[in-house]
């Protein structure tokens, strides 16, 4: 995505088209994992912002993971 020209954030998927990495202008990614039935299970703020949610089964939400 671009604004005025320039990369806002960039996004990379995995063969089923799913969001896996997205890429900030910052310096900052955000990377999300799933299970093997499709369920986002993971968000994690990466470089140097550690800081992600975890799921178990879709609507349940686990906890804050801190590094």
């Amino acid at each position: 995505m671009a604004l005025n020209g320039e990369d806002v954030v960039s996004f990379e998927r995995d063969d089923l088209h799913r969001e896996t990495l997205r890429h900030y202008a910052n310096g900052l990614s955000q990377q999300q994992l799933y299970d093997g039935v499709e369920c986002l299970t993971q968000q994690l703020m990466l470089n140097g912002h550690d800081k992600g949610y975890q799921g178990q089964t879709q609507n349940e939400f686990l906890g804050i993971l801190k590094n």
